[in-house]
């Protein structure tokens, strides 16, 4: 009998700790859905989440809503939070996509090649007109929401920034080159510019010399300042370089670098002629400025650089 009453005694304790551990486990679980149903909640009119998926009554949307998020909650919880049914979010997600969808996967990769044909310089008015142009009907307002749901903006514009300044008192030398960029030696014409470059320090600036009979560059000088130093620097390591004879003709345009007293007393040292661009004249100098010009319109170029060193 002792033994009867210590094994009843044994189940009910079982029995016991069994259902306390059960009902520990739905009180997770419903502490979880609870969980779950508020960050659902909170996703649903979150628009920056959602995307703007949630529009009042819109049902296709919703359904979107439950596609997008259903990674990361259950559909049963996705879809009791949102008021719609589970059996009718499946009918919607197995149903085959419509005319209208098809069209727009078309697009999205269409748009998706010229941008990056582009180098993501293009966006909706220009991406819209070279549809069109490829016989592509479609509006600039469906190619503007098609753009935003592949997060496709295009990059703005670089921030102009002042190299060279003409206008100033100094003596101005005579144009000796006119445009004749066909040289039969090397070191005989060398022709220089400054560009500048944008670094998350600040404004960098790049002198360069270039051999014009060769296209190539000689001499160089990167500074966080753009004084007459940066350009006498950047004639030092070209002399050194190349070892000109006396005569050598220089041709840069009017900036206040070139026309300073320092650098032409280093002309005078290295025996070299001066020759400066007519004024407002880019073409008098092309060559020196059109290396940067290619080099501004590679895709690196426009990253902002770290550091300016």
């Amino acid at each position: 009998m002792a033994c009867c009453t210590s094994w009843a005694d044994k189940l009910g304790k079982e029995s016991t700790a069994k259902r306390n551990e059960q009902g520990e486990s739905l009180e997770q679980e419903n502490r979880r859905l609870r969980k779950d149903e508020r960050a659902v909640t909170y996703r649903a009119h979150d628009t920056k989440k959602s995307g703007g998926l949630l529009r009042e009554g819109q049902r296709v949307d919703i359904y979107r809503f439950i596609d997008t998020e259903k990674a990361e909650f259950s559909v049963r919880t996705l879809c009791r939070v949102l008021g719609v049914s589970a059996s009718s979010f499946y009918d919607w997600l197995h149903q085959p996509q419509s005319d209208h969808e098809l069209r727009d996967v078309e697009l999205s990769q269409a748009i998706g090649e010229i941008f990056t044909d582009k180098k993501s310089r293009y966006g909706s008015p220009r991406i819209t007109k070279e549809l069109v142009g490829k016989d592509i009907a479609v509006s600039q307002k469906r190619v503007a929401r098609l753009m935003r749901a592949k997060s496709l903006r295009a990059k703005g514009e670089r921030k102009f920034k002042h190299t060279t300044d003409s206008n100033h008192a100094l003596p101005v030398a005579p144009n000796l080159i006119n445009q004749q960029f066909v040289v039969a030696e090397s070191n005989s014409v060398w022709v220089g510019d400054i560009t500048y470059i944008q670094t998350l320090e600040g404004w960098s600036y790049l002198a360069t010399v270039i051999d014009l009979h060769s296209r190539k560059v000689v001499g160089w000088s990167y500074s966080s300042r753009m004084t007459s130093g940066l350009i006498c620097d950047a004639m030092d390591a070209a002399v050194r370089l190349r070892h000109p004879k006396p005569g050598l003709i220089f041709h840069s345009d009017r900036g206040s670098q070139y026309a300073s007293r320092a650098f032409r007393r280093r002309l005078w040292r290295y025996r070299m002629k001066q020759s400066m661009s007519a004024k407002g004249n880019c073409y008098d100098n092309a060559v020196a400025e059109s290396l940067f010009c290619h080099t501004q319109e590679g895709a690196n170029w426009r990253r902002c650089l770290p550091h300016k060193s």
